[in-house]
């Protein structure tokens, strides 16, 4: 008899045990499916995609003021006043109304 109840003891502990392992499983997929659950993840998963947007659209437009900032110092840069500012003039002879480019094309008095 003794035996009987071990046995029984042990086939209760082993059901136990499974049974435990089911409730268990069974809890964290109710977890998984708990609207409380899903609505904080979706809440963490728009918290960074917010804090996301906002990094990527600041390193655009610093990447964009920086492109604006290069074209507007080469448009400076060829510009006909930064040009003249830098000793350059544009002469045009006056008889025939030519522009200049070479001393050649002058001769004393001109």
């Amino acid at each position: 008899m003794d035996e009987l109840e071990l046995r029984l003891n042990q086939a209760m502990q082993t059901k136990l045990r499974h049974n435990k392992g089911l409730l268990e499983a069974t809890i964290a997929k109710l977890w998984q499916h708990n609207p409380a659950v899903t609505i904080n993840n979706y809440k963490q998963k728009h918290d960074y995609l917010s804090k996301r947007l906002i990094t990527v659209t600041r390193h655009k437009l610093e990447w964009l003021n920086q492109r604006l900032l290069n074209y507007s110092q080469t448009l400076h840069a060829v510009s006909p006043l930064a040009t003249l500012n830098r000793g350059y003039a544009l002469v045009i002879h006056h008889p025939s109304g030519q522009i200049i480019r070479s001393t050649e094309q002058l001769r004393p008095g001109d």
